[in-house]
């Protein structure tokens, strides 16, 4: 019945959906205190996280910048987790014929297959919001034109060897620090459950589109991120 009545409110219109947040109840009670909230970033914290990605000069064909390249790679990382949402495992195994054109919206679809992340993720689609592309794609014009060998959109060196991912981990715990971003989890999972709801606040946000985007299997593991949201509205009412 609640999605029934989500989809009833999303076609006449109606902003805030009422029913987006109507199970927040339901699974906080079958929760029994096991499910703590997500982790996320608020607003004006994620405004600050992009705002303090690593400082990269342009880069120019003509010129040997040495190790330069590695801070634009790492810039297009951390834009990514927070405009697309991916995880860690998904990010390393990124091929650059996954990420497709821009759209109408200015969003830029990014295909993730199994096979890329061993078999623990399905077959989706997630969407580079428009805040993160021109960072992501300065990355991808450069590394096309740098030649380096294999598909992976962010290799480790210019033999395009796997990046560790203890090397995500170590960027994002970076960012927050000279963001001066408090939070319980530096990580890259915070990212995704501010990718996540985001998701869910959006004019055209829903349970169903938002798990899509999320590679989950069960509507279940997207509602969880209601009881977070409904959270974070009360602190800025509060605010």
């Amino acid at each position: 019945y609640l999605r029934l009545l989500e989809r009833v409110f999303a076609h006449v219109g109606i902003t805030p959906n009422p029913a987006k947040h109507a199970a927040f109840d339901i699974y906080q009670t079958k929760a029994q205190g096991r499910d703590l909230p997500k982790v996320i970033l608020t607003d004006d914290q994620q405004h600050l996280y992009m705002e303090h990605l690593p400082e990269v000069a342009p880069y120019d064909l003509t010129v040997d910048d040495g190790p330069e390249w590695k801070r634009r790679r790492d810039r297009a990382i951390l834009a990514m987790l927070l405009g697309a949402g991916l995880k860690v495992s998904e990010l390393v195994g990124l091929n650059t014929d996954r990420v497709g054109a821009r759209d109408s919206t200015g969003s830029i679809p990014v295909e993730i297959t199994p096979w890329s992340v061993n078999g623990t993720s399905r077959n989706h689609q997630t969407q580079l919001r428009p805040f993160a592309v021109a960072d992501v794609m300065a990355w991808v014009e450069e590394r096309n034109a740098k030649k380096i060998p294999g598909k992976l959109l962010f290799p480790a060196n210019l033999d395009g060897k796997k990046l560790d991912k203890s090397t995500i981990y170590l960027l994002t715990k970076a960012t927050y620090k000279k963001a001066g971003i408090e939070v319980k989890r530096k990580g890259p999972r915070t990212l995704r459950n501010s990718f996540a709801v985001r998701e869910l606040e959006s004019p055209d946000g829903s349970i169903e589109l938002t798990g899509e985007l999320l590679g989950l299997r069960k509507r279940k593991s997207t509602e969880k991120y209601l009881i977070t949201n409904k959270l974070l509205n009360k602190k800025r009412l509060i605010t």
